[in-house]
């Protein structure tokens, strides 16, 4: 039959819509530890409100990855760069070289992370030796482990002594932390700011380990 507008109708079955392809599933999201995000970048010692460029590597709260396994995956990875780990009370920058802390830093500060603290308990200085070179660094505006080296009150191997115990200190403390948010962001190679040698993680996350298991067993 021929419709209103002169065109002859066509009867018979009509076009059926193709169907749709099936939704296949894709790959399940990458945990936190994995992706490549975006945040404000890495924050400023010092200086709360101030951030540098930089992009985490690795991020996500220490609730799901511990400690030890964050330290694990740096050092096998032999990753380069800042961790900041941020605490309930305190923020560390932990600064890694081929996976190994080689120097921390902390907001607030805490005294007995100190080196000054440290050279008092190892008996390098005394205390009214400690406050002379203190005065001095702060005259000069000059860091105080350089001070007393100048002033040949400490060799340049006793610093270095000091510094591996403060590393070890406090490496021991973020393993005991089971609440927080780390975030690691790679960098350029750090060798030439710190003159110390990094130190391994590895038998302060086995000792720790260990500790825990004789503990649990009691």
């Amino acid at each position: 039959r021929t419709s209103s507008d002169g065109f002859e109708a066509v009867s018979g079955p009509q076009p059926v819509a193709p169907a749709r392809p099936p939704k296949v599933a894709g790959p399940e999201p990458a945990s936190p530890q994995e992706t490549m995000s975006r945040g404000p970048g890495i924050p400023v010692p010092g200086e709360p409100n101030r951030y540098l460029p930089g992009i985490a590597r690795f991020e996500g709260p220490l609730e799901d990855t511990p400690p030890s396994k964050v330290l694990l995956d740096l050092y096998a990875s032999r990753s380069t760069g800042v961790l900041v780990v941020e605490l309930e009370d305190a923020r560390y920058w932990g600064f890694f070289l081929g996976g190994q802390p080689v120097h921390y830093l902390r907001h607030p500060p805490l005294e007995s992370e100190s080196t000054e603290s440290l050279m008092i308990r190892k008996q390098l200085l005394s205390k009214p030796v400690l406050d002379r070179a203190r005065w001095h660094a702060e005259v000069t505006g000059q860091p105080l482990v350089s001070i007393v080296m100048r002033m040949r009150l400490i060799s340049e191997k006793q610093v270095h002594a000091v510094r591996a115990a403060q590393i070890k200190l406090v490496t021991r403390r973020l393993l005991d932390q089971s609440t927080g948010f780390y975030r690691f962001f790679e960098t350029a190679d750090l060798r030439e700011v710190f003159r110390n040698p990094p130190i391994n993680p590895v038998p302060l996350i086995w000792n720790r380990a260990i500790f825990s298991l004789s503990h649990r067993s009691e």
